[in-house]
């Protein structure tokens, strides 16, 4: 992994604990909250187990999709020419179910074109320019466990991680690929009317062997590739329970 796709997993991860802490604390007030409510219910005979069972949750988003780090190299004596990844929009949607106490599964669809980007840098490592390189269209499915951080009536806290199948396409020779990756990250939910609909964001990282997006490997010789990439995936989105 490199030092790049280092710094982007390890960001990934203080923004998840920074997004969860705050609902740490707020569900360990409503758990006391909870409790008092539940003892006022028995004494007046209620039920406090008598509450409707939502497991199931759809969601459409949008958000950003960018690289973390270059998946090839081109050298020679005048200056190296890098390829990675670039920026764009996405869009997708997802479903998910709780299946155990605070676990659940979910898939989800999501697709950008973030096309190829080539950075000219000097040989001693200064970057010179940036240029569009090539059309590059990518679209994944992905199926992950979720681990519920934290539940209050407020917010609601998760984890998740899994596999996905990601698939690329571009306009050039060999631009076709489709590759095993994970991915990985957090986000939070938040109800908007009672329990039932909600906003959701998500900080995720999509790891996968990219292949040489769309780099001709005629043209292109003496191109050292280290096509795994590590993406970074920011959206946000709405959805409802039922």
């Amino acid at each position: 992994m490199s030092t790049v796709s280092r710094l982007i997993v390890a960001a990934l991860v203080v923004v998840g604990l920074v997004v969860v802490s705050p609902a740490w604390a707020q569900e360990a007030q409503e758990e006391v909250e909870e409790v008092r409510q539940a003892e006022a219910q028995e004494e007046s005979g209620e039920d406090p187990t008598e509450k409707e069972a939502r497991l199931w949750a759809a969601s459409f988003f949008g958000g950003n999709m960018s690289a973390g780090n270059p998946v090839g190299t081109v050298e020679n004596p005048f200056f190296n020419t890098t390829f990675k990844t670039g920026s764009s929009s996405m869009w997708g949607f997802r479903v998910s179910r709780m299946m155990w106490w605070r676990l659940g599964a979910e898939g989800e669809f999501g697709r950008g074109s973030p096309g190829v980007k080539a950075i000219l840098t000097s040989p001693g490592g200064g970057d010179l320019t940036e240029i569009d390189y090539a059309d590059l269209d990518m679209s994944y499915f992905s199926g992950s466990v979720i681990f519920e951080a934290a539940n209050g009536r407020w917010v609601r806290a998760f984890l998740n991680f899994g596999l996905a199948g990601v698939f690329v396409s571009g306009d050039r020779e060999d631009s076709d690929n489709a590759a095993l990756g994970i991915i990985f990250g957090g986000g939070v939910e938040v109800p908007i009317i009672e329990d039932r609909f909600f906003v959701r964001a998500d900080v995720r990282g999509l790891r996968a062997d990219f292949g040489l997006l769309g780099l001709d490997r005629g043209q292109l010789v003496g191109l050292e590739v280290d096509s795994l990439s590590t993406n970074a995936i920011w959206t946000i989105g709405a959805g409802f329970r039922f």
